[in-house]
């Protein structure tokens, strides 16, 4: 214990007893600061900060308890001993109450039990000021681990999510091969058979078969071919996405022109968008996005295909697209004033093959793939939605 340096304030209104008690400190090694009124003691204390104090109890004026309340009000870590000739039990435990941690009575008969109580205050102190700091520095490191942890746990389902991806990849690119085969066959099939079919027309044409009827069995033959051609075309359709889907990281990157994806995006949906009210603000700033150009504007024509959707049974339809130079980031909104997305659906939409739409008009592929293609050229996805309000699709792009 550095006793000259400890800050040591004595207080007593007994000027033989104060001088006495200072000789007493000073000889073993302290340098108390002195006061002989509760006021004076007030005053020192406002000003300084002390480590232990000792204090008369009754003084005239502003008493023990004053110069107790005014040290916990200025330092609550601060150590106070009261000192008092009175045994006065209730004036002692309302000291101890208000923070004393010692009593000792006057006069003092063995003065050599000073520095040990003394010490023993600062050491207590110190105790006080170390625990904060270590219950601080534990609070911030617990707050750190946790954020650590929510970090971790975040990656882990990120990770888990790609390695689900990565599988449904390589199954998509094997069933996607598995369909074809089939599909070559029967395209095959149904021009021979067209062929076949017309033959037959000019066989029976010279028949004399009634006509009426061969014109009946001729539409029957003419839908079961149309719908064979329509499943044709819409499994065309899957394999091509999951080919897309197996191989979305193929493809070279350069920089493209956010602005001209756009462009080229809201050009080819144009028939689509005949009687949607679409409002365009594409800044001049924006830039160009490191990326496969191709596959970002068909990730735009998704998220507008998307909105497109969900106006269908809206009676003013209107698709904002803008894109903007924002707080270090290249930014592309997309918002549509459409049915939203129900709140029970919302974190599954990037899940590869989930869909809202009916049987038939989606693969449930179309925004994985787009998660894929943003996040390969460093974007980020975010996305606001609510029922009966509309959906807005906002990407982020940090700009060097």
């Amino acid at each position: 214990m550095d006793r000259k340096n400890l800050k040591l304030l004595v207080v007593d209104d007994e000027d033989l007893f104060l001088d006495t008690l200072r000789k007493i400190l000073e000889k073993y090694g302290y340098e108390p600061d002195i006061s002989g009124s509760g006021e004076e003691a007030v005053e020192k204390i406002q000003q300084n900060r002390y480590d232990v104090i000792l204090t008369d109890l009754k003084m005239p004026g502003a008493s023990g308890m004053d110069v107790l309340k005014a040290a916990r009000k200025r330092d609550s870590d601060t150590q106070v001993i009261v000192i008092s000739a009175h045994r006065n039990a209730g004036n002692i435990l309302e000291a101890m109450r208000l923070g004393a941690i010692d009593f000792l009575k006057k006069p003092i008969d063995a003065p050599s039990i000073l520095p040990g109580i003394i010490d023993s205050a600062a050491e207590k102190r110190l105790l006080k000021v170390e625990n904060r700091e270590l219950l601080k520095h534990l609070a911030n490191r617990t707050s750190e681990l946790e954020e650590a942890l929510d970090t971790i746990k975040q990656q882990q389902r990120e990770l888990v999510h790609s390695e689900r991806l990565k599988v449904l990849g390589t199954m998509s690119a094997g069933m996607a091969h598995e369909i074809n085969n089939p599909l070559a066959f029967i395209s095959t099939n149904i021009q021979t058979l067209e062929k076949y079919l017309k033959r037959v027309d000019e066989i029976l044409e010279s028949s004399g078969i009634d006509k009426k009827e061969i014109i009946k069995i001729r539409q029957n033959l003419d839908g079961i071919l149309q719908g064979i051609r329509n499943g044709v075309t819409r499994v065309s359709q899957i394999s091509m996405a999951l080919r897309t889907f197996a191989r979305r990281d193929q493809g070279d990157v350069q920089e493209a022109s956010l602005n001209d994806c756009v462009e080229n995006a809201l050009s080819i949906l144009s028939p689509r968008l005949r009687n949607i009210s679409v409002e365009k603000m594409l800044s001049d700033n924006v830039g160009s996005i490191s990326a496969n150009g191709q596959n970002l504007v068909h990730t735009i024509m998704n998220f507008i295909q998307n909105s497109c959707d969900a106006l269908e049974h809206v009676e003013d339809p209107a698709i904002e697209v803008k894109t903007e130079l924002a707080a270090g980031n290249k930014v592309l909104v997309i918002t549509d004033n459409g049915e939203g997305i129900p709140e029970d659906e919302r974190d599954k939409i990037f899940e590869p093959f989930f869909t809202t739409k009916p049987i038939g008009k989606g693969t449930g592929l179309g925004l994985s793939i787009a998660l894929g293609v943003i996040e390969e050229s460093g974007g980020k996805i975010e996305y606001d939605t609510e029922c009966g309000r509309g959906t807005s699709v906002t990407v982020r792009w940090t700009a060097e």
